[in-house]
């Protein structure tokens, strides 16, 4: 009988071998976090388009149901005072009683703050209001003319939010 010598064993893995495998690893969980944040961004503009929909069709239904017996109006607001939640100052649509924004009831107003991620261009200042029992959308201009919020988010994505004349929100 033959005795095999059971000293030299090509079993396990090289070095080399394991920072390859370990640096595919690296690769491709750093892609995937970058993946990852653009997409929780989008949505996150996403979610705050419908918000600012839902916002601006609440005013178009104040003031067709004449809520309070007034107009209905939103403005939008860049880094100010009013836009204020908890300790945070940032850009918001405030939901107002009334024809401007100067002479609101303001014991009415409800505020839409944006988060961080999301903001209003700097030189966006809209002011429009929704007549009482029609709905028509109007403008401090006395222009009827479509108007629309242009939402950014922190990595340049736009998103458009319209309002029609005859105040259809889309």
């Amino acid at each position: 009988m033959v005795k095999q010598n059971k000293l030299k064993s090509s079993a396990g893995f090289t070095l080399v071998e394991i920072l390859v495998v370990v640096t595919i690893f690296v690769v491709l969980i750093s892609s995937s976090s970058a993946l990852v944040s653009d997409n929780t961004v989008r949505e996150d503009l996403d979610a705050n388009a419908k918000q600012a929909i839902d916002f601006l069709n609440r005013a178009h239904n104040y003031a067709v149901n004449a809520y309070y017996g007034d107009d209905w109006g939103v403005k939008t607001l860049n880094d100010n005072t009013d836009c204020y939640s908890g300790s945070k100052i940032g850009d918001c649509l405030i939901l107002y009683k009334g024809k401007t924004y100067a002479t609101r009831s303001n014991a009415y107003d409800e505020i839409l703050l944006f988060n961080g991620s999301v903001y209003l261009d700097a030189n966006q200042t809209n002011e429009f209001y929704f007549e009482r029992i029609s709905g028509w959308l109007s403008t401090t201009t006395g222009e009827l003319t479509e108007q629309a919020l242009v939402l950014t988010s922190n990595i340049g994505t736009q998103t458009t939010v319209s309002t029609t004349p005859v105040g259809l929100v889309y």
